[in-house]
């Protein structure tokens, strides 16, 4: 195993144990599922998990998009006919997902993402059993804004999942 997977491999299990370790003893889950426990963080703990939410996406896609070259390797021509590249380390790092509705306000960086998240379990208690990290991971800048496009998103069958 190389160096920088190791690397790697110790970031992503370091996120996984802070966002772990971030776990108030008080937190409420209720029987409509991980909205009670997201209610019941504190901003500033909500705050925490999306960063580390976003930070964890962020480095595990690089680090998989990095490994396309490996298992996908070609040869010169770097371009095809239409001058598109061909690298695969660059063509999926082009497709991947991004989180960049970062707020400059420091008191609040992550405010699009939390306050989505906290909308969409306030105003559609019918699928609050739905857990916050996949909401989250609807979220991206591809993908859907708020938490009224989400709604509308799981009610067109966009968006499926078994909770």
């Amino acid at each position: 195993m190389s160096l920088q997977h190791r690397f790697s491999m110790l970031v992503a299990w370091s996120i996984i144990a802070a966002l772990s370790a971030c776990r108030h003893p008080d937190l409420r889950t209720t029987e409509d599922g991980k909205y009670g426990e997201w209610l019941s963080m504190s901003p500033s703990a909500r705050e925490s998990y999306v960063e580390g939410f976003t930070a964890g996406y962020s480095m595990g896609s690089i680090t998989a998009c990095n490994n396309a070259d490996r298992l996908f390797p070609t040869n010169p021509p770097l371009f095809d006919k239409a001058g598109n590249l061909q690298m695969p380390t660059l063509r999926c790092l082009e497709v991947r997902d991004h989180y960049s509705r970062i707020s400059q306000d420091h008191a609040s960086h992550y405010r699009s993402y939390t306050g989505a998240v906290t909308e969409f379990y306030e105003k559609f208690p019918k699928y609050r059993r739905i857990p916050y990290a996949y909401l989250l991971r609807y979220l991206s800048d591809k993908q859907y804004g708020s938490a009224d496009q989400l709604c509308q998103a799981f009610d067109r069958g966009e968006i499926q999942g078994t909770f």
